[in-house]
């Protein structure tokens, strides 16, 4: 935590005030907590999804909406595809699909174990 040193000029001026030192400490403590727990996972997330929609359109051309669906279900399923969703690609052969599952993996750096056979 980055801690600066305030300096009062006018020490007439805040006579009178509450020393709040100890609620703006625990402000910056709370803020830089929500940076690092929720929006850096959350940014590295998006460029993850960036990278793998670039990726996975080195493979296959499919619809924006068909291609976020895919993702969205990899990435709940870890980098896998169950068969009960298999059936919403059914455009795709077995190994577009491996592919596809192969380049989500790696745009989020998941180990090649991650998913099962690699077989989405």
């Amino acid at each position: 935590m980055v801690i600066s040193i305030l300096t009062v000029l006018n020490p007439d001026a805040v006579e009178g005030l509450p020393d709040l030192t100890t609620q703006v400490e625990y402000l910056a403590s709370a803020v830089e907590g929500a940076l690092s727990q929720e929006l850096e996972p959350e940014l590295n997330f998006l460029s993850g999804y960036d990278v793998a929609r670039r990726a996975m359109r080195t493979v296959v051309d499919m619809p924006d909406r068909k291609l976020d669906k895919l993702i969205t279900l990899l990435h709940q399923n870890q980098g896998s595809l169950s068969n009960s969703k298999r059936k919403l690609f059914n455009e795709l052969t077995d190994t577009e699909l491996a592919q596809l599952a192969a380049s989500f993996r790696e745009s989020f750096g998941m180990d090649e174990g991650v998913g099962g056979s690699g077989l989405p």
